[in-house]
């Protein structure tokens, strides 16, 4: 299956100021061994300076860990016996000189490809911007487990209390008038919707020239990226769901992707005069 610039950027961290991939994850790349891959890199130290390869202190890669979460893939690079190798984009473009297979040659390019495409994301202010809230959202999105504990026992000590208090007032009523409540203040409606949520993922979609399905995918390509915040703005705007809610109509996202898509859309709303039309025009259509 061929490597998408997407997984690779997945993998890029950022360690002394420099974008770098770590040693274990060129190998899954190239579907070899690390050891075999450091075993070739320590043979060949002359070629590799400390702007090209550098090896991980204790402290950076406790650093990493706040940058990854707690996973099996960080727990897998604090257990090998030596600590990770980093390679700065100049590093990967000399592997290409050791590591001369056909499968190798190509990872290398996709790689290199890879670097590049970030380089210029970060030469535009706004992508820039986006690429920072993304990198610190990672560590909140790797730890949804405890969000998601937290949220169970929230939950649970809710539901006792609703049992305590059954026998004084009708709960189920209560909630009928909360949910019938929240977006009251909405423009499209005064209650959730699902023919209403399709009216706004048609009309967003048809206007970037897509189709509905293509904003419910994980792809975090720009043609599909904007189209679907857009769509969880309008959604959060109009009809009032929460954030969660909002996530899980858009393949699941977490509900810190679309609290970054609140802000990416709302900042976006305030200061270019394109956009600001192209909003109101979607605006229009759902209204009309």
């Amino acid at each position: 299956m061929e490597l998408t610039a997407i997984e690779i950027g997945q993998r890029i961290h950022k360690l002394r100021d420099q974008d770098v991939i770590l040693d274990y994850d060129l190998a899954n790349f190239y579907t070899i061994e690390t050891k075999y891959l450091k075993r070739a890199v320590r043979r060949n130290l002359d070629r590799f300076p400390n702007d090209f390869m550098f090896e991980l202190t204790r402290d950076e890669l406790t650093l990493l860990r706040y940058q990854i979460g707690t996973s099996k893939y960080f727990d897998v690079l604090s257990n090998t016996r030596y600590l990770p190798l980093a390679f700065t984009e100049l590093g990967v473009s000399m592997l290409s000189g050791l590591l001369t297979s056909p499968k190798a040659i190509e990872i290398n390019i996709a790689i290199m490809r890879a670097f590049v495409q970030l380089r210029h994301a970060l030469k535009n202010p706004i992508a820039k911007n986006e690429v920072e809230i993304d990198s610190r959202l990672r560590v909140v999105e790797e730890k949804t487990d405890v969000i998601s504990e937290l949220e169970r026992k929230i939950n649970l000590l809710l539901m006792r209390s609703e049992q305590q208090i059954s026998s004084m007032i009708d709960v189920g009523k209560i909630k009928k008038v909360v949910t019938l409540g929240k977006g009251s203040d909405s423009r499209v409606m005064g209650k959730r919707s699902d023919s209403r949520i399709d009216d706004i993922q048609r009309l967003v979609a048809e206007y970037y020239g897509l189709h509905s399905k293509d904003l419910e995918s994980r792809s975090r390509k720009k043609f599909a990226v904007l189209p679907r915040q857009i769509a969880m703005y309008l959604i959060r705007k109009h009809i009032g769901l929460s954030l969660r809610e909002i996530g899980n109509l858009f393949g699941k996202k977490d509900h810190t992707t679309v609290l970054h898509a609140q802000r990416t859309i709302g900042n976006a709303a305030k200061q270019n005069r394109k956009f600001i039309e192209a909003l109101e025009d979607i605006e229009r259509q759902l209204l009309g």
